[in-house]
């Protein structure tokens, strides 16, 4: 698990993009609230779950490729497999019990000769939990000089409704 490079196709790799920095692109057309490819791929599964985003297929109706090279994944896999298996605890797309939610977290993965079929289920929260924040952030490089000020309100906003006692929901 998180042993090769990973890509994002389509309109995620570019929601993606968007939403992470590169040295190479002017950073006003960007939204820049994460560092890297793999710090979003550690927080979009968690939307993705939280807020029910799941997108089972890549949308290649656009074009766009952005790539996650193995030396990145590899200095983040122990963090990545905790999110993993967070997703995976809390998945509730399909008619799961918490005995086959555990051994999709926890045992599914051993087998590294067999393809994870779980990992189609991250990947899919992954992909909702990017065009979520997408949604979000999708607005900051037109803001000029608010553009920190605009993104901390936004993060402020997500990680309020995180806690907001009136949208309270069981995740298991």
């Amino acid at each position: 698990m998180f042993d090769k490079d990973f890509v994002f196709y389509g309109k995620h790799a570019n929601y993606a993009q968007f939403l992470c920095k590169d040295k190479r692109v002017e950073s006003e057309t960007r939204a820049n609230v994460f560092e890297t490819l793999v710090d979003l791929m550690l927080v979009a599964p968690l939307f993705g779950v939280i807020y029910g985003r799941y997108v089972p297929e890549n949308d290649k109706s656009v074009e766009g490729k952005a790539s996650v090279q193995l030396a990145q994944i590899s200095s983040r896999r122990t963090k990545l497999t905790e999110c993993y298996r967070l997703v995976m605890l809390a998945n509730y797309n399909g008619d799961y019990t918490n005995a086959s939610k555990i051994d999709q977290a926890f045992r599914h993965d051993l087998d590294r000769d067999i393809e994870n079929p779980n990992m189609k289920i991250f990947e899919s929260y992954m992909r909702g939990g990017i065009e979520y924040l997408y949604e979000k952030f999708k607005d900051v490089d037109s803001k000029g000089a608010d553009k920190k000020y605009y993104t901390c309100g936004i993060i402020d906003d997500l990680v309020i409704s995180l806690y907001d006692e009136d949208e309270e929901e069981e995740l298991f």
